[in-house]
């Protein structure tokens, strides 16, 4: 934000979009919508082509209004730009798994995977519970498994503390109810937290089984707690520095 304000016109174009965009990506994750609106907007301005910043601007929206119809056109027609996008096939694909249109979000995910796997591509397999969850919801079991099981290997033995909630999720979608609740405790331990932990965790298929648990509830209400604590921190930081 201060290297905007000190001479954004050194940038092209398309650096100024960029740069406009992670300002408003992080603005977003720490809880300044209506900034973070701001800036996705000039990156827009910058470069209407910028469809990464179209993929965050349909993000901003959401967490703004809740209204995931919007998400899911606004990313369509970003598709319809480019077709090839195969990180906007993904993201269609998890707006309609939020949605529970497992069907739909099977259509997408399914084109997603034979284009990673015919261009022989190493991609999002972070998004592999959730693709799971969709083959499972379809009774696709066995390609189910393999997914939720590739998640399990490489998405919670990381160092950092998304193991404890992706353990979480993977334990409550399977029935393991007290350890899904013991990981995202773990979890909830930390001091700072993004937007997304928020809103999308108690919006996910895979804590259905526990997400009407008063345990659930109180870790989920002490995360929320903490991120707002975290948001007026950098408020009062960003005030004193007069960049808000």
């Amino acid at each position: 934000m201060k290297g905007i304000r000190l001479d954004i016109a050194a940038n092209d174009s398309a650096s100024a979009s960029f740069i406009y965009l992670h300002v408003s990506n992080a603005l977003m994750q720490t809880g300044f919508i209506n900034e973070a609106e701001i800036y996705i907007n000039k990156s827009l301005d910058y470069d209407p082509d910028n469809l990464f910043a179209e993929q965050v601007k349909a993000y901003v929206l959401f967490v703004q209004n809740g209204n995931l119809k919007e998400t899911e056109e606004i990313l369509l027609q970003a598709l319809e730009k480019d077709t090839t996008r195969l990180d906007i096939v993904q993201e269609i694909g998890k707006v309609y798994y939020y949605m529970r249109d497992f069907e739909k979000a099977y259509a997408y995910y399914k084109a997603f995977l034979d284009a990673r796997e015919a261009y022989k591509l190493d991609l999002f397999r972070h998004e592999h519970d959730k693709i799971g969850v969709v083959f499972a919801k379809l009774g696709m079991k066995e390609e189910s498994e393999k997914y939720l099981d590739d998640f399990t290997e490489n998405g919670t033995y990381s160092a950092t503390v998304d193991r404890y909630l992706n353990l979480a999720m993977i334990y409550s979608f399977r029935g393991g109810t007290v350890k899904a609740l013991e990981q995202l405790e773990l979890y909830a331990k930390q001091d700072k937290f993004d937007i997304y932990s928020t809103i999308f965790i108690e919006m996910d298929p895979m804590v259905d089984n526990i997400k009407e648990l008063p345990e659930f509830k109180k870790l989920m209400q002490e995360i929320e707690v903490k991120f707002w604590k975290n948001h007026n921190k950098i408020k009062s930081k960003l005030e004193k520095e007069d960049l808000l």
